[in-house]
C-alpha cells in the first residue's frame, strides 16, 4: 500500500494525540484536540460564500440575501442549542451525521459513507462514556445518559464491526478508497479519549475532504494564488464568535468550552451543510 500525503497526515495526527495521551495526560490530549477542532476545523466552511455566489449569483442584493439567510439560520440553530439543549443537540447530531456521510462519499460507497458518518459521532461517545458524560452534561442529564448507556455500548460495538466490514468491502471494490486513513480513524475512536479520536477524523479527513469538494464547485483552483483574504477573514470571525458564549460558559473549563464549541459549531454547520448539499448537486 503506497502512502500518500493525506495518509501520512491522518497517521501523524493520530500519533501526536496518542503521544500526548501517553506522555502527558488524557486531559492534555483533549485540550490539544479541542484546540485543533476550534482553530483548524471551524474555518473549513469559510468558502461557503464563494460557493453561494456561484449558486445564486454575486450581485449585491443576492449577496446580502445570502449573508442574511446564513446568519439567521446559524443564530437560530445556536439559540436552539442554548434554550433547549437536548433538542438542539439531537438535531445537530442528525445534521452532522448526514453532512459527514456526504463528505465520506468521495471515497466510499453510500452505505459505507453513512456508517462512517454515524461512527464519527457515536463511537467516540460509546467507547468513552465516563468522559463523554462530562462533555455532554450541558445538553443531557446524567440520568438520561445513564438510561441509554446500555444502548450506546451495544450500538458502539455493532457499529465498529460494521465500520471495519465496510472498510474491507470498499477496499476490495476500490483499492484507492483511503483504507489506511479509515482504519486509523476507527482505532482512534476506540482507544483515544473522545475529543482526540473525533479530532483525528474531523481534521484529518472531513475538513480536508471539504477542501477537495470545494475544488469541484468553485471556479478555478481555490488556493492557486495563496489563501484568499475572505477565507482568512471569515475564519477569524467564525472562531471569534465563541467569545460571546463566555456569558453562558466558563471557557477555562474544557467541558464547558466543549459545550460552547458545540453551540457555535451547530450554528455554523446547518447553513454550511445547506450550501454544501446544494453545491454538490448543482
Amino acid at each position: 500500500m503506497k502512502l500518500r500525503a493525506p495518509d501520512l497526515f491522518v497517521v501523524s495526527l493520530a500519533l501526536v494525540l496518542l503521544a500526548a495521551t501517553s506522555l502527558m495526560s488524557r486531559t492534555s490530549a483533549e485540550w490539544l484536540a479541542l484546540g485543533l477542532i476550534i482553530l483548524a476545523g471551524i474555518p473549513h466552511g469559510s468558502f461557503d460564500l464563494r460557493a453561494a455566489e456561484r449558486l445564486w449569483g454575486s450581485s449585491a442584493p443576492r449577496r446580502v440575501s445570502v449573508i442574511v439567510a446564513y446568519i439567521v439560520i446559524g443564530v437560530s440553530m445556536s439559540a436552539l442549542c442554548l434554550l433547549w439543549p437536548s433538542v438542539g443537540l439531537s438535531i445537530f447530531l442528525i445534521i452532522s451525521a448526514v453532512h459527514f456521510a456526504e463528505g465520506e462519499r468521495l471515497s466510499s460507497s453510500s452505505f459505507s459513507a453513512t456508517i462512517l458518518g454515524v461512527g464519527a459521532i457515536l463511537l467516540p461517545i460509546s467507547y468513552h462514556l465516563p468522559e463523554a458524560r462530562q462533555y455532554l452534561g450541558f445538553f443531557a442529564s446524567g440520568e438520561a445518559l445513564t438510561a441509554i448507556e446500555p444502548f450506546l455500548r451495544a450500538s458502539g460495538v455493532v457499529l465498529s464491526v460494521l465500520v471495519a466490514l465496510t472498510i474491507g468491502y470498499d477496499y476490495r471494490v476500490r483499492p484507492d478508497s483511503e483504507v489506511l486513513q479509515k482504519l486509523v480513524c476507527l482505532v482512534a475512536w476506540i482507544i483515544l479519549p473522545p475529543l482526540s479520536g473525533f479530532c483525528v477524523w474531523f481534521i484529518g479527513r472531513h475538513s480536508r475532504q471539504h477542501l477537495q469538494r470545494s475544488k469541484h464547485y468553485l471556479s478555478g483552483p481555490i488556493l492557486s494564488k495563496g489563501v484568499p483574504i475572505d477565507f482568512i477573514v471569515l475564519s477569524i470571525l467564525a472562531i471569534a464568535l465563541i467569545a460571546p458564549l463566555s456569558f453562558w460558559f466558563d471557557l477555562n473549563d474544557i467541558h464547558q468550552l466543549f459545550a460552547a464549541s458545540i453551540v457555535l459549531i451547530a450554528g455554523l454547520t446547518l447553513p454550511h451543510m445547506i450550501v454544501t448539499h446544494i453545491s454538490d448537486r448543482s
